[in-house]
């Protein structure tokens, strides 16, 4: 590699070999004459050939010089372009990101959020790959996503996790429910009579309404169980139990499904939403951007 021509010494040969004088070339280079000389012999020395004939003051360009011209036009432009596209993904302005997500957050946390950031970048092609917690950390792991947004209920060997928001569950219910008759704060002890449909033990946030119950001091009542959220609201749009989602993804549910939403409290129990990337392995630019989108 010793004798592969430097960037400065393309430069510099072209700026000559386009003036036609050290002089000029100099000038548009923003060098002293004596650094443009030192270059050009550099590069000739590298090169093993004389690329200008210097009769007195004047400088003949040699038949190396010539077939030298467009291949140092290429590199120098390659070059140029390579700069102009990591400029461009480092600013977002262009480039493509892959985000894993789980099927509620992709329904109803995401496309606000994918909405924002497109109106703001609309060069970044966004690729998003919604599937059940099982693929969605295979995604992860195997390098199919870039990062993901989720529950990182429990820490991963492999995985970090940064959370970017906080969310509390809220009682998601038919308006034909007994429940759906105030909009006030329900304490999880109010429960008591209410079928639910939940997520099968494992899943979600199963092991947080579990615990939650038994602190309220209350036994629910497991009407259904299932591996979905999606098939839980469906189920409870059908008025065959409440289910029970994050305040997040509450509003967009009550808007598209008809039903209604109520905070639990006593106790409050708060999810985080976290971004999610393989240990050691950082956002890209426009990834970050895609989750300052969150805010």
């Amino acid at each position: 590699m010793r004798n592969v021509p430097s960037v400065q010494q393309l430069r510099a040969f072209v700026a000559i070999y386009r003036t036609g004088k050290i002089a000029t070339a100099a000038a548009e280079l923003s060098l002293t004459q004596s650094a443009v000389s030192v270059l050009l012999r550099q590069l000739e020395s590298r090169l093993g050939t004389r690329l200008f004939d210097r009769a007195s003051r004047a400088l003949h360009r040699t038949q190396a010089a010539d077939e030298l011209i467009a291949r140092a036009d290429h590199v120098l432009s390659e070059l140029a372009g390579m700069t102009q596209d990591m400029r461009q993904l480092s600013q977002a302005q262009r480039g493509l990101i892959r985000v894993a997500v789980t099927p509620v957050i992709a329904q109803a946390l995401i496309p606000p959020v994918l909405e924002r950031f497109q109106q703001a970048h609309p060069q970044v092609r966004v690729v998003l790959q919604d599937a059940g917690p099982e693929m969605f950390l295979a995604n992860l792991l195997s390098g199919r996503a870039d990062f993901g947004i989720g529950i990182a209920d429990e820490s991963h060997p492999e995985l970090d996790s940064r959370v970017i928001m906080n969310d509390q569950l809220y009682l998601l219910c038919a308006p034909s429910s007994a429940l759906a008759s105030s909009r006030d704060p329900l304490p999880w002890r109010a429960l008591g009579e209410e079928p639910m449909v939940l997520l099968r033990p494992g899943y979600g946030l199963r092991r947080k309404i579990d615990q939650a119950g038994a602190r309220a001091g209350v036994q629910l009542i497991v009407a259904h169980e299932v591996t979905l959220y999606t098939t839980a609201i469906a189920l409870t749009a059908r008025g065959l139990g409440s289910t029970m989602v994050p305040a997040s993804t509450a509003k967009e549910l009550v808007r598209v499904h008809g039903l209604v939403a109520r905070k639990l409290t006593s106790p409050v129990v708060r999810r985080p939403i976290s971004v999610i990337t393989r240990k050691g392995h950082l956002l890209p630019p426009a990834g970050e951007l895609f989750v300052a989108a969150f805010h």
